[in-house]
């Protein structure tokens, strides 16, 4: 009889375990996409800053933006856009170093920690890499779709040792990337901070 119900015991607290896990998952990781998500963003640019200086290297962050997204869902409808952002999901996951982290923010936007940063010639090195494997056209619905970043990059501890400002940055590189026609990214500098305020 006791046995039975340790047996029982167990088996209970293991499908709470496994449900608990479940649940942490779906809270850290973009249901779409598989990436972690926007909660998981703070949680580990946090503890890079902390390890910046036993660490004794840098690491960057990538703001990315989908261009004319909305146009595509707007056209071909929401499965082409979900289509579109898988797609982007694989070829930004496959373009990284093992150590980097691609998350999903939601929308047309997602973002990238390149961790053990020593040179930016590293970080020139991945938008590189990324721009190249995102090049490829995608067949959706028959039609030939390009797809195009706008990509912003902060660099910690050279631009900020601030959680917050950091992807801040990163954002605002990206929209200066997006008005630039000749550039796909842009590295943050504080003379963006100021055409930032003037515009908002």
């Amino acid at each position: 009889e006791m046995g039975h119900l340790l047996s029982s015991f167990f088996k209970m607290n293991e499908n709470v375990h496994a449900r608990t896990e479940i649940l942490d998952y779906k809270a850290h990781h973009d249901e779409r996409t598989g990436l972690k998500n926007r909660v998981s963003v703070h949680e580990e640019t946090e503890s890079d800053i902390k390890h910046l200086k036993e660490s004794k290297t840098k690491f960057a962050v990538l703001f990315l933006d989908l261009n004319k997204f909305k146009q595509l869902n707007d056209t071909l409808g929401h499965d082409a856009g979900d289509m579109m952002l898988k797609e982007t999901a694989d070829r930004l996951k496959s373009s990284v170093r093992s150590d980097d982290i691609v998350f999903r923010l939601g929308g047309d936007e997602f973002l990238v920690l390149i961790k053990k940063v020593k040179h930016h010639s590293e970080v020139e090195k991945i938008l590189s890499n990324i721009l190249k494997t995102v090049k490829p056209h995608l067949m959706i619905q028959g039609k030939t779709i390009k797809i195009s970043l706008s990509i912003g990059v902060a660099i910690s501890p050279d631009d900020t040792q601030n959680s917050d400002e950091i992807l801040k940055y990163s954002d605002i590189a990206m929209y200066e990337a997006k008005r630039d026609k000749d550039w796909d990214y842009k590295f943050f500098d504080k003379s963006m901070l100021k055409r930032s305020n003037d515009l908002s």
